[in-house]
């Protein structure tokens, strides 16, 4: 987890100045400001009104200077600031509030730091005083909407007007590493990706269950990928859910913000359920979901990421008396439609898992809990189908754990391409061999008394919920008793089949290697929800600020919890060496 206040700990400033200004009408005379010998942070909300033009410019004169951010996107990684540069922001700036905020280091006595805005066209800008603080702040002091009524206004006095002609070194704060995740119509997750999940209920309860992230990070097993679960419970892509105490519109901007925020390499977006349920029927409500959908599109990759949408899926019928929420299912492919049109015209891959989705769901639930007429034949056992939807299903639209488990692979394979192999180990007495197509074997010892009749190490290629299969081939009376570790971890139980006819295929009661995977996924995901929406949060950071907000400084003490976590992550994903020994039956 990088959070802001890591790139900060050991940065001073000394004599300073920073003003904002433009080419372009302005309210208010310009200002710069002294700051005091510290370790400073500074920020300033910027109000601007007028036909944004792609051209315009922040321009920085600086010594030292570690971090600078508009409205929450960092412009400078990973160096300092000595002289002027320039960044191109016509894709980040907006009509309303603007926020510019910097991070100072130690500079030389009377070097100042200056900032102007600069268009071609008219814009008009009225910008607040700036303030400061010599604390480290809390996490969210780069946004727009953070609550700085306790930073301290910043001593001002008129600005320098040299820097708008002199000559500025021109930077980029597009990740160099932007080339596309998308290979042969495949989505592919590279090294050090930083992947967002953003999107409604669906993609909030993913968290909690986990089996969704560990099927996207286990399709990158060698690859250090961290994921960041923002879902909202309802919301749409006005971001209606997100506003809090104040308008959707403000809602949508602390939510490009915060995407913004984590610096994201990749987004996964999935919206357009709670828009069919809600919107105007008929081509006015697609219509304003295409559109908005657009928009959505535009302001997440301004900062350089891949965005890859999800349509909706379908709901699924349950026994009466519960509602039948299928009813919806039209309504919810015409708006799975819309994404797909939208995905096509912007350009970017998207996942459908609206088409034949129930279907796959089913044969992946046969794998998982064996063949029945329900798994293998739903539309002709009506009764059995609404008896096997409930165990994915309370209520028809959203997934419980069992739900997740199944739903998940259907969206990995819809996202990578193919299925999950089942892990089965072939074993073969007559002519003693032990094969696998789903990971490799080693370390094979027969045995010519009935004592073990074969021992063998195996590892599977990734990780799934799918459990280890044994397929027992063999010419003789013997019945064999099947025992398979359970990885690395020396105090795990075994799984054990006694009595296994010959012909026939042992399937462990589960898998304890991704078991422990998606416990260490829900438990940072708890953490990194505790982190982002804390349920004090408005006492934390919004407008009762005076009352707790003395406290906002803890929110960053989840950072280093949630890196642990994430190596935990990493080193988990790693399929093990499983030793497995096949004895005689008592």
């Amino acid at each position: 987890m990088r959070s802001p206040q890591s790139h900060f700990v050991t940065i001073g400033i000394i004599a300073t100045a920073i003003c904002v200004c433009s080419l372009c009408p302005a309210n208010g005379q310009d200002q710069a400001t002294q700051v005091g010998a510290a370790e400073t942070w500074l920020r300033q909300t910027v109000e601007i009104s007028g036909t944004v033009q792609t051209d315009t410019v922040l321009k920085l004169s600086a010594t030292n200077v570690t971090s600078v951010y508009f409205n929450g996107q960092r412009l400078l990684r990973n160096r300092a600031v000595n002289g002027v540069v320039a960044w191109k922001i016509g894709t980040l700036i907006r009509n309303g509030a603007n926020c510019i905020a910097v991070a100072a280091g130690k500079a030389d006595a009377g070097r100042p730091l200056t900032a102007w805005l600069i268009s071609s066209n008219g814009l008009q800008i009225n910008y607040s005083q700036w303030k400061m603080t010599a604390d480290i702040p809390p996490v969210g002091w780069q946004k727009t909407d953070f609550n700085d009524r306790d930073w301290t206004p910043a001593p001002t006095q008129p600005a320098a007007t040299t820097l708008r002609k002199a000559t500025a070194t021109q930077l980029s704060w597009i990740a160099d590493d932007n080339t596309t995740h998308v290979e042969n119509g495949r989505l592919r997750i590279r090294n050090g990706d930083h992947v967002v999940l953003l999107g409604g209920t669906f993609i909030e309860r993913a968290q909690q269950y986990g089996y969704l992230e560990c099927a996207l990070t286990t399709s990158a097993t060698e690859h250090n990928v961290t994921f960041r679960n923002l879902g909202w419970s309802a919301d749409t892509v006005f971001a209606e859910s997100r506003g809090i105490f104040d308008a959707p519109a403000k809602g949508y901007e602390r939510m490009i913000e915060h995407v913004r925020a984590e610096e994201p390499t990749l987004i996964l977006v999935c919206y357009g359920q709670n828009e069919a349920l809600s919107f105007a029927g008929g081509a006015e409500g697609i219509d304003r979901f295409k559109a908005q959908l657009k928009v959505l599109h535009r302001d997440l990759t301004a900062s350089g990421a891949d965005v890859v949408f999800l349509t909706p899926h379908p709901f699924v019928t349950l026994a009466a008396p519960r509602p039948d929420a299928a009813k919806w299912n039209q309504r919810l492919s015409d708006y799975a439609a819309a994404v797909i049109e939208v995905g096509a015209g912007v350009g970017s891959f998207v996942a459908d898992l609206n088409g034949n989705f129930v279907r796959d769901i089913a044969a992946a639930g046969s794998d998982h809990f064996g063949g029945t007429p329900a798994f293998d034949d739903p539309d002709g056992h009506p009764e059995l189908t609404a008896i096997r939807n409930s165990m994915w299903t309370d209520n028809g639209m959203h997934w419980n754990a069992a739900g997740y488990k199944v739903v998940a692979s259907v969206v990995a394979s819809r996202l990578f391409g193919g299925a999950a192999e089942r892990p089965l180990i072939v074993i073969d007495t007559e002519v003693r061999t032990v094969t696998t197509e789903a990971g490799e074997i080693r370390h094979i010892k027969w045995q010519d008394d009935n004592a073990d009749v074969v021992s063998f190490q195996y590892r599977r290629k990734s990780l799934t919920t799918q459990p280890v299969a044994v397929d027992w081939r063999a010419v003789s009376s013997i019945q064999p008793v099947i025992s398979i570790d359970s990885g690395s971890k020396q105090d795990a139980v075994g799984f054990v089949a006694a009595g296994l006819a010959a012909g026939s295929v042992f399937v462990a009661q589960r898998a304890n290697d991704f078991e422990e995977l998606r416990q260490l996924v829900t438990r940072k995901n708890e953490l990194y929800f505790h982190r982002w929406r804390p349920q004090n949060i408005t006492y934390l950071f919004g407008f009762r600020k005076h009352e707790q907000g003395n406290n906002a400084s803890d929110i960053a003490k989840f950072d280093p919890l949630i890196e642990t976590l994430e190596r935990e992550i990493h080193a988990a994903k790693q399929p093990q060496w499983q030793t497995v020994r096949v004895t005689t039956a008592e």
